[in-house]
């Protein structure tokens, strides 16, 4: 019977090693800040409306049908403030997953060809919560980063 070889490696860290990891995380951080600021610019925007739709209520200039209708335009411009920030949500995880695709792309790439030239049947990652014991042997983090020359 012949023995199955299986080697392991911690992929987290290793991508957290990797230079163009470092490129797309600020990458990320810059355009989730530009959103952000976006988003604080519509709610300053509302409050300054909100805080002129009061004082023009208190002065008496608005009937109580324009403060009605007033209300219902806060409202609504509310509700778009709410789906902004569900939408900003989704574009920051739509560019974390195109910026982090090829670099992941990349390291599989490593990783079955250290496979197919040291014969491994399976490589395990150890970042993920099921190895429960692995022989040091096995693990082939140095020749993943040496395929990919870090």
């Amino acid at each position: 019977m012949q023995a199955q070889k299986i080697g392991y490696m911690n992929l987290r860290a290793l991508s957290s090693e990797m230079p163009e990891m470092a490129a797309a995380s600020s990458e990320l951080e810059v355009y989730a800040k530009q959103l952000q600021k976006q988003g604080e610019k519509m709610v300053t925007d509302l409050q300054t409306e909100y805080a002129s739709l009061e004082k023009r209520a208190a002065e008496g200039g608005l009937s109580p049908k324009q403060q009605e209708a007033e209300v219902e335009k806060f409202k609504v411009k509310q509700d778009n403030i709410a789906l902004f920030e569900q939408e900003m949500q989704l574009k920051v995880q739509k560019k974390e997953a195109e910026l982090l695709s090829p670099i992941l792309g990349k390291i599989e790439v490593a990783i079955k060809a250290v496979a197919e030239e040291n014969s491994y049947l399976f490589i395990i990652d150890q970042s993920t919560p099921v190895i429960l014991f692995a022989e040091e042997t096995s693990d082939v983090s140095a020749l993943v980063k040496a395929k990919l020359g870090i």
